[in-house]
């Protein structure tokens, strides 16, 4: 019977040792839920968190997207008002050049081309010859005026000059 007492025993210790541990096991496994509840929760927090940070986000990046848009659309109409204006300039300034008489036009221009070297070759060309008397006419002996640098220096100046600008300084050195 001892043996039988001695089973019973150990079966009693065993069956004991076994409660306690599924009492630990219980705590544990409680714990755990109520460990995963307060994750739940703490991770509903967080989406609810992210989701309003989210939406506050969308909503100044839809702003700024508004206010750029606009700052477009206000840079497009201000050009296209500056290019109708320029359009109705032109239009003016054409119908102004319309009404300046094309002699003048073309004046201008020839007076603007005018080189260095083309009054130089005319100026070579409009030099006057006199022969003192006949006989270097037959011996082919023709001699040039000669004239001062001033007065040629005035010349230039005269040639050079627009038609409305011509000022006749000799007359007031001779004077």
């Amino acid at each position: 019977m001892q043996a039988r007492h001695r089973v019973i025993a150990s079966l009693l210790d065993e069956n004991h040792r076994l409660r306690v541990e599924l009492k630990k096991f219980e705590v544990a496994r409680q714990q755990s839920e109520i460990h995963i509840a307060e994750l739940q929760v703490r991770t509903t927090q967080a989406e609810t968190a992210m989701a309003l940070q989210l939406h506050r986000k969308e909503t100044e990046w839809m702003a700024e997207y508004d206010g750029s848009v606009k700052a477009l659309l206000g840079i497009i109409k201000y050009h296209e008002d500056e290019t109708k204006q320029l359009k109705m300039e032109v239009k003016r300034l054409k119908a102004a050049a319309a009404v300046v008489p094309p002699s003048i036009t073309r004046m201008a221009r020839s007076t603007q081309t005018e080189t260095l070297g083309s009054m130089k070759a005319a100026m070579r060309r409009n030099n006057v010859r006199f022969a003192k008397d006949e006989d270097d006419v037959a011996t082919n002996k023709v001699e040039r005026l000669s004239a001062d640098a001033k007065t040629k220096a005035s010349i230039a100046r005269m040639q050079v000059r627009p038609i409305g600008s011509i000022v006749f300084r000799e007359r007031e050195e001779l004077d």
